[in-house]
């Protein structure tokens, strides 16, 4: 597929998903080019998740964040440390945000007088005990008030198009789990197949020379591939395998969009600047192109949603593709570890602040009994402060084996939120149809299936060029 600026959309049913098909007005091709995409964008606002009404009628404001002004200033310098402790420094932005909540306060009173002088005017003109001088020195106080509301209302849009886009640039609160400094490594399993595979094998072949011919890679762009016979076979075993857990754990399989609006992707802390992306004609909003595997696909569900807290926990997986902005970096990791096309399996939680804890824990201890299960070494590591996402307060990764590269591989991620998506996006859960608070989110990667292939073909690989399908996918494989 070919991402053109000039496409037409359509929308066709295959078996139970609803896919997105681009037709574009050339020939298609059937790969996708990540290494290059470019459109004639002009960004005119620095945000589209905050738009003050300077721009309202040029883009259409999806949401707006809960932005409590007086929280940022009594905690900037706190807010400071923080970011600092990500490797991020934010500018000193106290004045800026004084000036804005003196100008909200201004403005406050304004509206009032502009108000009373509307009803001081009904009701003398009901009573008719008034002159036509009278009633044109309130026509002239009125007008005088609304100048001074548009000329406030300006000078605040000022100040506020200088602070918001920095605001909505700081990072979550860091969990007191997060290691401040140094990744921490949190256990080692299946380690015994690792030490027998680098004694039994001394030239471990990557999974490209065990499978030269089920692994094929296009010309149109190096990280663009397909799989057939046996890899294709695990590639269905492993997410049959995976979904069978996810559901047995209560988790409910949805179908998501490819493709969501810009303000989804900045709400949920990322740069919809530096995104492969689509041109939305709707009032300048872009539309970004993530896979129905996203992160962003799920949370769209949620965005500007009340949760009855009765439903809660909500907890939802996609299966399908995931797309990422190729890294130069990338090239030089060969096969299937590196590809920015990915099939994977992606889940979210939706919960109270009470629960977040211990559903977080629950998903870690299933992801661990599904790779105990295919038995291949892997290793669970709880990321440092400087490594987290914008986004992300804690953040656990699960990294597979991979005997040719000699290294560890990420193959799965848990990550918790707390409420600083839902503040952004305005997700909240109320009780008997009361908003009482915002949702807490956890999410992550169940598993990245190249990765995983990969992994596999590595770790079971044999003497004579082929591999053993772990004992646990044998059942899930099609004849």
């Amino acid at each position: 597929m070919l991402l053109l600026a000039n496409v037409t959309i359509t929308t066709k049913i295959i078996g139970y998903r609803l896919l997105l098909c681009f037709v574009p007005k050339v020939t298609s091709v059937m790969h996708m080019n990540f290494s290059h995409v470019s459109y004639n964008y002009k960004a005119f606002i620095p945000s589209t998740l905050y738009v003050s009404g300077r721009y309202g009628k040029k883009i259409f404001p999806v949401v707006s964040p809960n932005l409590d002004l007086d929280f940022y200033l009594k905690n900037w310098e706190n807010l400071q440390k923080m970011s600092e402790l990500r490797g991020t420094k934010l500018p000193d932005l106290t004045d800026t945000l004084i000036q804005i909540v003196s100008l909200k306060k201004q403005l406050q009173e304004l509206l009032r007088r502009k108000e009373n002088i509307s009803q001081k005017l009904q009701e003398l003109s009901k009573t008719n005990h008034i002159t036509s001088e009278e009633k044109e020195n309130w026509k002239v106080e009125g007008r005088k008030v609304r100048e001074e509301i548009k000329h406030v209302t300006e000078k605040m849009w000022d100040y506020e198009d200088d602070a918001i886009p920095v605001l909505l640039s700081i990072p979550n609160n860091i969990h007191p789990d997060t290691p401040l400094q140094d990744d921490d490594i949190i256990g080692n399993f299946c380690s015994n197949n690792q030490d027998n595979c680098i004694q039994n094998l001394k030239a471990c072949r990557s999974h490209l020379q065990v499978l030269p011919n089920d692994i094929q890679f296009s010309n149109v762009s190096p990280c663009s591939y397909y799989l057939t016979r046996n890899a294709a076979l695990l590639e269905l075993a492993l997410i049959y395998f995976f979904s069978h857990h996810l559901a047995d754990a209560g988790l409910t399989e949805i179908s998501c969009p490819d493709i969501v609006k810009s303000v989804i992707v900045e709400g949920c802390g990322n740069s919809f600047m530096s995104s492969i992306s689509l041109i939305s004609e709707q009032k300048g909003a872009m539309s970004i192109l993530t896979g129905g595997a996203s992160f962003e696909s799920l949370i769209a569900y949620f965005t500007r949603s009340i949760v009855e807290k009765t439903s809660l926990p909500l907890t939802f997986f996609s299966v399908g593709r995931c797309y990422q902005s190729l890294n130069p970096q990338q090239l030089t990791i060969p096969g299937l570890f590196s590809v920015p096309q990915r099939t994977e399996i992606h889940f979210i939680i939706a919960c109270e602040e009470s629960n977040e804890k211990e559903n977080f824990g629950k998903l870690v201890t299933l992801l661990q009994q599904c790779y105990s299960l295919i038995n291949l070494p892997f290793r669970i590591k709880k990321l440092a402060s400087k490594n987290l996402g914008a986004a992300e307060s804690l953040r656990i990764e699960f990294e597979v084996w991979a005997p040719a590269l000699n290294d560890y591989a990420l193959c799965a991620t848990i990550i918790r939120n707390g409420e600083y998506i839902s503040k952004r996006l305005m997700m909240r859960h109320c009780s008997k149809g009361n908003p009482n608070g915002f949702l807490h989110l956890i999410h992550g990667t169940v598993v990245s299936i190249p990765t995983l292939i990969a992994a596999i073909i590595e770790n079971c690989q044999t003497s004579d060029c082929s591999f053993v399908v772990p004992k646990v996918l044998q059942s899930y494989m099609l004849s």
